[in-house]
């Protein structure tokens, strides 16, 4: 059984409201040294399929080819002159995700059983921040 991460991020020229919350709430914390915060969804998904397949459930399912682009894998920090520090939160083992069930349903509509799905967020947060501010 194989575990494929699928990130989708907002493409460039998108508001990343999400993202832009969270900024919002780092600088309410007096942290002024990050610049922008970028934020992910991601979907984790325990299943036996092809490459081919994965990328048919990125672009059919999980990402809006209009305003969001996928990245299958774990993604690096972007390019640029920022320092980036990724941070990814899961939910707790046990708690009900109900996107990840939905997504194992319209997977299984697709042909193909899920063992497992689980979400979470990642965040980028570019500029300097220390351990402890972490």
């Amino acid at each position: 059984m194989k575990q494929w991460r699928f990130e989708i991020f907002n493409r460039p020229g998108f508001a990343d409201a999400h993202g832009n919350g969270i900024f919002g709430d780092i600088k309410e914390f007096g942290i002024t040294s990050i610049e922008a915060v970028q934020s992910a969804r991601v979907f984790l998904i325990e299943a036996d399929f092809d490459k081919n397949f994965a990328e048919r459930v990125a672009k059919e399912l999980l990402a809006d080819p209009i305003c969001e682009q996928y990245y299958i894998g774990r993604s690096g920090a972007p390019a640029g002159l920022a320092k980036a520090t990724l941070i990814e939160v899961h939910l707790k083992s046990g708690v009900t995700d109900p996107v990840a069930e939905s997504v194992t349903a319209a997977i299984a509509d697709m042909g193909v059983k899920v063992e497992n799905a689980r979400t979470a967020r990642k965040y980028v947060l570019l500029g300097d921040i220390t351990e402890k501010q972490v």
